[in-house]
């Protein structure tokens, strides 16, 4: 009887303990003075407590705890402990999801996605179990607020849909910079369409672009979201196309932000003049940077001595930037092979006046039969005085865009042409002046 009681006893401290919250399971120390009588840990006067408000992400346990919250600029936040009374943003797995590396805890499913003001504290404790001490950010109050995600917006034309392994919703913007939306919640347009039976292909599957909606300007709200990169493939980052509302827009991308024009005509025999790449000017005196502010674009920034300005309506992060000798133009190079586009655009910028102008691409291929090649290259830009330039280019077939869907279906139309690199077209050197 008495191994029994014992049995019993043993079970319910065991329950006990599993029963607590996560930052609860470790030891629980005790304060004394030097006259061995036991010390209140609290000190009369309460520390200010910080806000924040985030978004929670997850709970997880390893060998400590991790709350984890996104506030409105994406910065991650982890937090060791939540002494929060109102929410309880961990719980106690069902038995059938225990396993060894959650150790029976898991995220409160209801409360993930959802923002709070978190107000918090940073607190002495041990950094993990048995570890050394340290301080840990600790929840110590949580409210729950209504908060819309903050939508970021381009003005764009739309290009076309196509369905590959994901959807492919493309717009171009002023700069001529493509953006590629895998996703669009818009009530007001429909940019793809069922297409007819004539029409259907195991290529397009099905589906098509709205013909009524190409070629004209919209004004896109987008957000990012975790969804699968394509059909029964990773989690990642995707565009996803909020709202979209028509705006009346010439298609031009150099009406933007012009105050130049350029003329352009072909060159017979291209002479050997000045050619200057690099982040900085010939003299060093102005550095062009390039900063990533979505994981699809990036802004421009001039900076000298006296000033850090960024170019309004250019979005890219250029390959090589060629100078003028006197440092007042910057030609950038810039490409773009995800998900097969091969989309090439260069931009020649007034470093002083941040005015800028899109050279139109399309007349590089002016006059040459290149069949299905599709992928320029940029040999070499060459600066014949302060005002002219010449461009050398050549185009070849399109190769492997990290995208596998889109990569097949290249893969089915080129043949052993797909990503044959030595069948090459040069194209005729072309000279633009600026005017």
């Amino acid at each position: 009887m008495k191994k029994v009681f014992t049995f019993f006893v043993t079970l319910l401290i065991t329950a006990t303990t599993f029963a607590q919250s996560p930052e609860k399971m470790g030891r629980q120390a005790v304060m004394r003075d030097s006259s061995d009588n036991v010390v209140n840990n609290q000190t009369e006067k309460e520390e200010a407590l910080l806000t924040i408000e985030a978004k929670f992400i997850d709970f997880h346990l390893g060998d400590a705890s991790h709350y984890t919250f996104e506030d409105v600029s994406g910065n991650y936040w982890d937090f060791s402990r939540s002494n929060s009374k109102n929410f309880e943003f961990s719980r106690l797995l069902d038995e059938a999801e225990m396993n060894t590396d959650n150790q029976g805890w898991g995220s409160a499913k209801e409360l993930q996605g959802k923002w709070f003001t978190i107000s918090y504290s940073f607190e002495e404790r041990p950094l993990y179990q048995d570890g050394p001490m340290g301080t840990v950010k600790t929840i110590q109050e949580a409210e729950l607020i209504e908060k819309e995600e903050a939508l970021l917006t381009i003005e764009a034309k739309f290009i076309d849909f196509h369905l590959g392994d994901a959807s492919h919703y493309t717009f171009e913007d002023v700069s001529g910079n493509y953006w590629d939306f895998s996703r669009s919640n818009s009530k007001n347009f429909e940019f793809s369409r069922l297409l007819d039976e004539a029409e259907m292909n195991t290529d397009n599957q099905g589906w098509g672009s709205a013909k009524e909606l190409q070629g004209k300007w919209f004004t896109i709200s987008y957000s990012f979201e975790e969804r699968p990169l394509y059909q029964d493939g990773p989690m990642g980052t995707v565009k996803t196309i909020q709202e979209a509302e028509l705006i009346e827009k010439v298609s031009n991308k150099n009406k933007a932000n012009s105050m130049f024009s350029l003329e352009s005509s072909i060159m017979k025999e291209p002479l050997e003049r000045f050619v200057y790449s690099g982040n900085k000017s010939p003299d060093g005196s102005v550095e062009l940077i390039s900063e990533p502010i979505d994981p699809t674009s990036n802004k421009i920034i001039i900076k000298s001595a006296l000033s850090s300005k960024t170019v309004e309506g250019v979005y890219l992060s250029p390959l090589k930037n060629y100078w003028s000798e006197n440092g007042k133009y910057v030609i950038l190079d810039n490409v773009d092979t995800y998900a097969g586009s091969g989309t090439y655009s260069i931009v020649l910028l007034n470093v002083e006046s941040l005015k800028y102008v899109s050279i139109d691409m399309d007349q590089l291929f002016e006059g040459v039969d290149v069949g299905d090649r599709e992928m320029l290259y940029v040999k070499n830009i060459v600066w014949l005085n302060d005002q002219s330039f010449f461009i050398e280019s050549y185009v070849g077939y399109l190769g492997y865009s990290g995208h596998p869907g889109i990569d097949t279906n290249l893969k089915n139309k080129l043949g052993d042409k797909f990503a044959n690199t030595d069948d090459i077209v040069t194209l005729p050197t072309r000279k633009y002046t600026i005017k």
